[in-house]
């Protein structure tokens, strides 16, 4: 039979089609995934085509070629606070999925989305009031800024994937301002993060003050 012949599956089991051709007529075979689904690998004559989406064949004989498919993937974000800091972790890919997973101060947030294998998933990150941003696990971030920081290009989605964002929180800068033989004076602080101090003493005593400090992390970048 000349022209175009399809074969599809439904979800949750195989397919199995039948076709005639005439011996030693070739036989060019294209795979594609429905919505939602992507292509997955041949099996059969075509094994040794693995993942692409193409294959030839020629019909010396009964020929059996498979393909695979595979449904929407689990794609895995935690949002980790460290020393109480927080942030966000946005996600959005070329299909059109959008997740904003939320932090919260001592605990590790997880949020999930099924995403369709071959889709491009883009992950960013970024730290809430007085915390940084201290690591991302999963993906790549060149340079890592710790006042936020992207993976792009980028990821493919090939199968489950986990990212994590971990946000270090603020850290207590504790100032004492000692009064010796009844001595008296103060200490000013301030920080490039906008934290501004002013601890005064008192005579015969020590004064203690304190403040919560935006952590410092310097930005890195990979050496080529």
């Amino acid at each position: 039979a000349a022209g175009l012949n399809v074969c599809s599956n439904g979800a949750g089991g195989p397919q199995s089609c039948s076709f005639s051709y005439t011996p030693g007529a070739g036989v060019s075979l294209v795979a594609y995934g429905l919505p939602g689904s992507g292509f997955g690998a041949w099996t059969g004559a075509c094994a040794h085509r693995g993942t692409a989406p193409t294959c030839e064949v020629t019909m010396t004989g009964d020929v059996v070629v498979g393909a695979t498919y595979l449904g929407p993937q689990t794609l895995t974000i935690e949002v980790v606070s460290s020393e109480n800091g927080v942030g966000q972790a946005f996600v959005n890919t070329n299909g059109g999925i959008n997740l904003l997973c939320e932090g919260a101060p001592g605990t590790t947030v997880t949020c999930t989305a099924q995403v369709p294998v071959g889709d491009t998933v883009y992950f960013s990150a970024f730290p809430g009031n007085l915390s940084v941003l201290d690591s991302i696990v999963g993906c790549t971030a060149d340079p890592f800024d710790p006042n936020g920081s992207g993976c792009y290009p980028g990821f493919v989605m090939t199968g489950p994937k986990a990212v994590a964002a971990t946000f270090r929180g603020p850290q207590t800068l504790t100032i004492q301002a000692v009064s010796l033989e009844n001595g008296v004076g103060g200490v000013y602080a301030n920080s490039t993060g906008g934290m501004n101090l002013q601890c005064d003493g008192v005579a015969g005593t020590t004064a203690t003050c304190t403040a919560e400090v935006r952590r410092e992390r310097p930005m890195m970048r990979k050496s080529s």
